[in-house]
């Protein structure tokens, strides 16, 4: 475990700043670079009492053992006006010189203005936008010294959206807006731009509860956890606080390097990551390896459909195509296409129609009787009427898996009271202890339990997500109307027919709903939760 440092900065007159900064930074930079460094910044005693929060400080205490756990050298500063927080970074940046994952988390009140978010200093007093500018810590210099001091992982998490009387005296815009990240760098949000964070009614704030929920799971993607954490705070908050992601990160950054618990393998988690991988690739060599695997599986019918198509010998003309793909939206085509399986997913798109792509209309014209029928209007159609099949299996997956998490926290909060009864009596009751070792062996099934759930979920969240992002790209495009629901069968059931026509609608409606400052969120998580 790495030691936990206070940053102990006194507030200093302007004079003075700037030498200590100098000096501080000349300290610093003859230490080693630390490979795993955080700077936990959090500003509760405000000179306005009207500003004053009772868990940024709480925050930053927990977050600061969770992270020496996991073997991050931890800096702490508490309660800073703008000098302070500036030299905490500046220190922060030297110690973070080249370190394997910097980590700079804020609690406290912060604002955006003019396209800029601020962190404000505890000592601001005044009543005019200036005057909270001078008194608050710009976002950009964090970045800035993060890629300064080039980190193979940086992230800056704020928790700093809490309700203000900025807004409404007209200082600034509630909120916070979206930057974007350099190489290299995550930005989480604790909620979504231009709304506020809720402090919370316990000892921390309800994101950073979360955080310290899923931070110490071992050998779990950065990405994947804070996507767990997001679920958590959408659920726990019944969607009024939706945190988002900005992130560039290279590669596969974990913060619990801890073995991994053994999680038993789950067939369904497997099958939507295997799906996953098929349905990027998009060719018939992929979709023939998900089948061996999942002969039955839950996407194996569009898999099957999917060979089919593509060993057909293409008949018509790859520049005719072209001619028709010439005034089309490009990107929008591509997305469609891709939904088709008869595109791999990459991660941009071509502005001009390219040889792939003509290919690829070329392929899908050839469903067709007549060739020439096809349209990129049908196109877009035919694309949303398979991302509502797709979104709807996956819809359906996440609301049973919902359900079970949420009867499985409750189970799980049930056997910790019962288990801490039978210690205690256990302690002047040897005959207890037998009881005891089975109130032990009920837990740990449980928390297994928990753990696949959340295994399945990180599948699901994360391809409905994809499903979201690509079909809002072409959507705009498609002719919605009664004749997109999908054929069912005669044997169908009514009442299952209609659960598939509602996850088909809700699709539609978040797909419909995605936007730049939307894109990545979690907004859509709520409607899944039957207790939302």
């Amino acid at each position: 475990m790495r030691k936990r440092r206070e940053v102990t900065v006194p507030r200093t007159p302007p004079i003075l700043g700037a030498a200590i900064l100098a000096l501080l930074s000349l300290f610093a930079s003859q230490a080693m670079a630390t490979e795993r460094v955080a700077l936990l910044i959090g500003n509760s005693d405000y000179v306005r009492a009207d500003l004053r929060l009772n868990n940024p400080r709480n925050d930053v205490f927990a977050l600061s053992e969770a992270l020496a756990v996991e073997d991050f050298e931890v800096f702490e500063t508490i309660d800073q006006d703008l000098a302070g927080m500036r030299q905490a970074l500046a220190r922060f940046g030297d110690e973070a010189r080249g370190a394997e994952m910097a980590v700079v988390f804020y609690a406290g009140h912060g604002v955006q203005m003019g396209g800029e978010n601020y962190l404000v200093g505890v000592d601001f007093a005044g009543a005019d936008a200036e005057d909270l500018k001078a008194h608050s810590l710009a976002m950009s210099e964090i970045r800035q010294r993060l890629e300064a001091s080039r980190v193979g992982a940086g992230l800056i998490i704020l928790d700093a959206c809490r309700n203000t009387p900025f807004a409404d005296s007209g200082l600034a815009r509630p909120g916070l807006v979206r930057s974007r990240g350099g190489a290299g760098l995550m930005i989480v949000y604790s909620t979504d731009p231009g709304n506020f964070a809720l402090d919370g009614s316990g000892e921390n704030s309800v994101f950073t509860e979360a955080l310290l929920d899923n931070l110490g799971t071992p050998g779990l993607d950065v990405r994947l956890m804070l996507g767990r954490v997001r679920q958590q705070v959408v659920l726990q908050t019944g969607g009024l606080q939706v945190p988002w992601v900005e992130e560039a990160l290279l590669g596969e950054h974990i913060i619990s390097t801890k073995p991994p618990q053994t999680v038993q393998s789950d067939a369904i988690a497997a099958d939507i990551g295997q799906w996953r991988l098929a349905s990027r690739r998009a060719d018939a060599r992929a979709y023939r390896q998900y089948l061996s695997s999942y002969p039955d599986g839950m996407f194996a019918d569009v898999a099957r459909e999917r060979i089919e198509i593509s060993v057909k010998d293409p008949s018509g003309s790859d520049d005719s195509s072209q001619m028709l793909l010439a005034s089309a939206d490009h990107d929008a085509v591509n997305a469609a296409l891709s939904a088709l399986g008869l595109m791999a997913q990459n991660g941009s798109s071509p502005r001009s129609a390219t040889a792939d792509t003509a290919e690829a209309f070329s392929t899908y014209a050839d469903q067709f009787p007549d060739p020439d029928a096809a349209s990129v209007e049908r196109l877009f159609s035919d694309a949303t009427r398979t991302s509502m099949f797709l979104g709807a299996i996956t819809g359906q997956r996440i609301r049973t898996d919902i359900v079970a998490l949420r009867s499985v926290d409750r189970a799980q909060a049930l056997a910790r009271v019962a288990l801490a009864e039978l210690e205690t009596l256990a302690e002047t009751n040897p005959e207890a202890k037998d009881i005891l070792l089975k109130g032990r062996a009920d837990l740990a099934a449980i928390e297994q339990a928990r753990a696949t759930i959340l295994d399945r979920l990180d599948q699901s969240r994360s391809y409905y997500q994809d499903l979201l992002s690509r079909t809002s790209r072409f959507i705009g495009s498609a002719e919605l109307g009664p004749g997109l629901a999908m054929a069912r069968g005669a044997g169908a059931a009514a009442e299952a027919d209609a659960q598939t026509k509602r996850l088909e609608a809700l699709f539609i409606q978040h797909a419909s709903m995605i936007s730049d400052e939307n894109d990545g969120s979690y907004f859509w998580l709520e409607d899944f939760d039957s207790q939302g």
